[in-house]
């Protein structure tokens, strides 16, 4: 309550000393990695590599790299996540495979192995309509 500590500057300060590092750690949850999936998002079809995210987002590459390492992330695994999610939404909507692949900067001959390989399921086969496809080996 605000007015708890309002009235009394020294105690507000002690509180405040105590609550900044976790109001620090929560505004920063997570931020660099909707950030990142909103920027490969918008940039699709290009495919954006991690230095050109770095610079949309007036960073480094190697801070960013570092804030995803903090979040349990990396790069690759937001750009696979993302694609793939698009993707999906794009079965589930009935745009047909070719389309799809050109519409997320795929060549469209390797997009349903792609698709396979990142989902275990065939391309406008939504899960659960048909057994898992299994990898050949």
């Amino acid at each position: 309550d605000r007015h708890c500590v309002a009235g009394d500057p020294e105690a507000r300060a002690i509180a405040m000393r105590a609550v900044e590092p976790w109001l620090q750690m929560a505004a920063h949850e997570k931020v660099f990695s909707e950030l990142v999936c909103r920027h490969l998002t918008m940039a699709i079809p290009a495919n954006l590599n991690l230095a050109a995210v770095a610079k949309l987002m007036s960073t480094t590459e190697r801070t960013l790299r570092r804030r995803l390492e903090r979040e349990d992330t990396s790069f690759q695994r937001l750009k696979d996540t993302t694609m793939v999610e698009i993707a999906i939404n794009l079965a589930a909507a009935s745009v047909d495979q070719s389309a799809a692949a050109k519409r997320l900067g795929k060549e469209s001959h390797h997009f349903g192995k792609w698709f396979r390989d990142k989902t275990g399921y065939k391309y406008g086969d939504p899960p659960g309509s048909q057994q898992e496809v299994k990898p050949l080996n």
